[in-house]
Parts: C-alpha cells; sequence; structure tokens
C-alpha cells in the first residue's frame, strides 16, 4: 500500500489483518477487513519510560517509538539474567513478555539476548512488538596511580609521580623509620592496587606497585623512597576529596569578567579543583582558573588570585611550584604571575617576587 500518495477518486479495497498508520509513529492492526462498520482503533500504546532503577547510578533506556526499540546500557560485569524493569506505557496499555504479564518495577528477565515485549491496547485488540537490548559498557582500561601519600607523617608526605615514568618518589624526614610506611593510595575508577592501599610497606627498597584496570589490563609504578633534612612548612597537591579549594586559601576575583558558556562553575568562584586530558598532568587534580572571558578585552588579562595560607619562613627556604597552560594544542599559551607579600588581610598583593610569561 502507498503511503504519503494522493488520490482522488473511489474504490473498493478488501484487507485481511492489515495495518495502517495514522501519523509517524502509531501503527494500528485492521481487525476486520469489511469496511462497513469499522471505525479505526484507538492508538497503538508505547513505552513512554523505560529504565533499570536497582542500578546504581539508575540506567535509562533509549526509545525509538518509530521503530518500536528499547536500547539500555548497563555498566560493565553488571548480571543482566534477572534485570527488573521500571516502565510507564501509554494509558490503558498492558505489557506481556511471552505469555507473562509484566509489572513494572517487579517482573524481572533475562537480557543476555534481546527480549520482545508486546504491548497491547486496553481491549487488547491492538497490539505491537517491542525489542529491548541490553548492553554492557566496555570495560575501562584506566590504570594510574593518582595520589600516593604518607598521611601519618606530620607534615603529609606527598609522592610526586612521574605519569610517563611510571614512577613515584617520595621524600621523609630524615630519621623516618622506612620499614613500615603506610600510603594512602588513590587510583583510577573501577581499578585496584597491589598492594593495597592503606597497608604498611618497607620502603628500605623500591617497592612496585600494580594497578589493574577493570578490563585486566596492568601498570607497574616503581615507589622510592629517600630521607631528607628539608623540613618541609608547607605543601599543597590538591588531592583532597571532594575536589574543593582547600581550608586557609583566599579567592580574589578582581575583574568580574563573565564566563564562557560551559564554563559557568567558575561564576562563583576565581579558582576551582579539577584535572586536564593533557598528558603532563595526567591523574592529578590541580587549581586551574580562566584566562579567557566572554566580555574581557581583546589584550586583556584576568586579575584572579589565589592566596597561600601565612607560612613563616627563614633562610635558605625553597618555594617550588608547577604551571601551565592547559589549551589542548598547546598554541595558546597563558602567562602568570607568583608573588610573596608580607602576610596581611589586604587583597592588593603588592611585593613582587617572580613574574613568568609563555607559560
Amino acid at each position: 500500500m502507498l503511503t504519503g500518495a494522493g488520490w482522488d477518486g473511489s474504490a473498493t479495497f478488501y484487507a485481511d489483518n492489515a495495518r495502517y498508520t495514522e501519523g509517524v509513529s502509531t501503527t494500528n492492526r485492521i481487525v476486520n477487513g469489511g469496511f462497513e462498520n469499522w471505525t479505526a482503533p484507538t492508538g497503538m500504546p508505547i513505552f513512554e519510560d523505560y529504565s533499570f532503577e536497582s542500578l546504581d547510578p539508575v540506567v535509562q533506556g533509549v526509545i525509538d517509538a518509530d521503530n518500536y526499540t528499547v536500547d539500555a546500557t548497563v555498566p560493565f560485569g553488571t548480571d543482566v539474567t534477572g534485570l527488573v524493569a521500571t516502565f510507564t506505557v501509554s494509558e490503558g496499555g498492558k505489557v506481556y513478555v511471552g505469555s507473562t504479564m509484566q509489572e513494572s518495577g517487579t517482573t524481572a528477565n533475562d537480557f543476555t539476548s534481546a527480549v520482545t515485549y508486546t504491548l497491547y491496547d486496553a481491549d487488547s485488540t491492538v497490539s505491537q512488538d517491542w525489542t529491548v537490548t541490553v548492553s554492557e559498557e566496555t570495560a575501562s582500561d584506566e590504570k594510574q596511580i593518582l595520589s600516593f601519600v604518607f598521611a601519618a607523617l606530620d607534615p603529609e608526605v606527598y609522592g610526586e609521580i612521574d605519569e610517563a615514568a611510571h614512577t613515584i618518589s617520595a621524600a621523609v624526614p630524615t630519621g623516618t623509620a622506612l620499614t613500615a610506611l603506610v600510603p594512602t593510595i588513590n587510583i583510577s575508577q573501577f581499578a585496584s592496587v597491589s598492594p593495597e592501599s592503606a597497608v604498611a610497606q618497607d620502603f628500605t627498597n623500591p617497592v612496585t606497585y600494580t594497578v589493574t584496570a577493570q578490563d585486566g589490563s596492568t601498570q607497574d609504578y616503581v615507589v622510592t623512597v629517600t630521607e631528607t633534612d628539608e623540613v618541609v612548612l608547607f605543601q599543597e597537591f590538591f588531592e583532597g576529596v571532594p575536589r574543593l579549594i582547600p581550608e586557609g586559601f583566599t579567592l580574589i576575583e578582581n575583574d568580574n569578567y563573565t564566563p564562557n558558556p560551559g564554563d559557568e562553575r567558575w561564576a562563583d568562584s576565581a579558582w576551582v579543583i579539577a584535572n586536564s586530558s593533557r598528558p603532563e598532568w595526567a591523574g592529578n587534580n590541580m587549581a586551574i582558573a580562566l584566562s579567557y572571558y566572554t566580555d574581557m578585552p581583546a589584550e586583556g588579562r584576568t586579575d584572579d588570585w589565589l592566596i597561600l595560607p601565612s607560612v613563616s619562613i627563614g633562610a635558605n627556604s625553597v618555594l617550588s611550584w608547577k604551571a601551565m597552560s592547559l589549551t589542548s594544542s598547546g598554541n595558546y599559551p597563558d602567562d602568570y604571575r607568583v608573588i610573596i607579600a608580607p602576610s596581611s588581610e589586604s587583597s592588593e598583593p603588592t611585593v613582587s617576587y617572580f613574574e613568568n610569561f609563555g607559560e
């Protein structure tokens, strides 16, 4: 039968168990081929919503009402042999799988292969098969050590991670017993590490830690701990959970520019804690400020400050940091300014110690 055609005239049409379509998605079976007393049945029932509420996070199915399909992707490793779907159908609709009537939020089905649902209207005179397909997410291959900390030491000692070489180095105060240090290890989501985090190890010699990804692939990290006479007065690696500016830091936003679409999280804070896809920073959190805003002048500069807590320093003190532009191409270098100033409540630091451009 032609669809979408125009025709004027009269004819006799005979049909047996035929279907017709109203609009773009409502298909109905003609149950009586004699048109003398026939009226169109009510609209075909459809899935209006379909999800797996018992999973964490909840998995929402993608409904295609034109092709009568629902597709859902569940986390890797989910047991799909007894999933319970929560669904709603158009008013009056009834749902079956085979001869089993389905109750939303109650009836379990095996989704190892696609499941065919049959949806009926209230009178059970009109039906439509739907295919529900459940797929598993691809197993993650992430296997990084994101942070390595000896939290029991005072002050805490953070290991310096070289992601390219897969090494971690940590310098502890001279006299620290290396034979039973306890590291706190933060790793990629879904991964595991051996030896485990929070388990004492003898770091007299380098120790190898193996991170295993969800897909079974592995990555070794060699951890070397040395002793040093240097006294750490202050350090911050921004690896806390949740990702918030640490207590004691002061944020100053002097420019009041408007963030670009997608950068709204900087609207209430001149700096935020986040990570980057740049390989040089893989696996590390950092404090990030924007350098470009919608309404800043073409040759303008931002004026946003992150002020560390007050630290008492003496002779031969060393200040070090890592900083770089995070544009993915590297074609837009940013400059920045580091200032050491006497401790003050002022928001206008004026004693310039260092200024660097092009990094």
